[in-house]
């Protein structure tokens, strides 16, 4: 019986691990879905400079380090030109890249 208990907790481990993965892909999928969608209805309503702060708070917050890129980062930077942010824009453009 306890061998039975031990290969079970093996088996819950290992889908819970990739579970945990996956989850994580959807939720960081909804957020750049959301702010795709939100920089969509600020260029719309054509005030940009409503949407800079809210993107780069989530451009911030979605990117692992500063060396890796987002896809919102080119979403955040047409805000940014739209709205006449170019210090704003540039905080995420001087960042280096490998």
């Amino acid at each position: 019986m306890g061998i039975h208990l031990k290969k079970a907790d093996e088996v819950l481990h290992n889908e819970s691990t990739r579970l945990l993965a996956f989850l994580e892909q959807v939720i960081f999928n909804f957020f750049i879905a959301v702010s795709k969608r939100f920089k969509d209805q600020v260029l719309m309503l054509e005030v940009p400079m409503r949407g800079v702060a809210p993107l780069l708070e989530v451009v911030k917050r979605l990117r692992s380090s500063s060396e890796h890129l987002t896809t919102l980062r080119p979403d955040f930077i047409q805000l940014c030109l739209l709205a006449k942010c170019y210090k704003t824009g540039l905080s995420i453009l001087e960042d280096d890249i490998f």
